[in-house]
């Protein structure tokens, strides 16, 4: 999944492309969310990546449910409008209760809302995620505090690791 987001800063427009996951793998938050002793270092360089990702992943999440808010609030207004004229062409008075009970009823409407519930959904499941991979950041940071020269060996590294590259330099001093 490829974001592009424009930001603006001062004078200057900024695109910036994030690609978030491979279009052809699955995330496997059980995965993420353990920590692969044997690839401690790994771990440890790549999580802060992987959080990043889903802290963006969430941020459109968030997006998604804020649009679908506004869609069913515009529908919900539109579609008062409709309402309230039919039953003032009824020679009937038109109270809160009676509009919204007749909007409530409508299929438009019950798709509309489903629609925001499925999208709030998705999104708290990504934000329980996304908190639960932050307490795993934090972990490791903690465990690389105590992490001295030698105590792991750097060849041991993958070059791919959590779905981010790793380069692997040696010191020229």
């Amino acid at each position: 999944m490829e974001q592009n987001l424009e930001l603006e800063l001062k004078d200057k427009i900024v695109n910036v492309k994030i690609h978030l996951f491979n279009d052809d793998e699955d995330i496997k938050a059980e995965t993420l969310l353990r920590i692969d002793i044997v690839n401690l270092l790994s771990e440890i360089v790549t999580f802060p990546v992987i959080l990043n990702k889903f802290g963006i992943l969430l941020s459109e999440m968030d997006k998604k449910v804020s649009e679908k808010k506004l869609e069913l609030e515009i529908f919900e207004a539109k579609e008062k409008e409709v309402i309230v004229q039919k039953i003032l062409d009824a020679k009937q008075k038109p109270t809160n209760d009676r509009v919204d009970d007749t909007l409530k009823s409508t299929g438009n409407y019950r798709v509309k809302k489903t629609m925001l519930i499925k999208a709030v959904k998705e999104r708290d499941y990504i934000n329980s995620i996304y908190w639960a991979m932050k307490e795993k950041s934090d972990l490791l940071k903690k465990l690389s505090m105590t992490l001295r020269e030698g105590d792991v060996d750097i060849s041991l590294v993958q070059e791919s690791f959590n779905g981010v590259q790793i380069l692997k330099k040696k010191k020229t001093i």
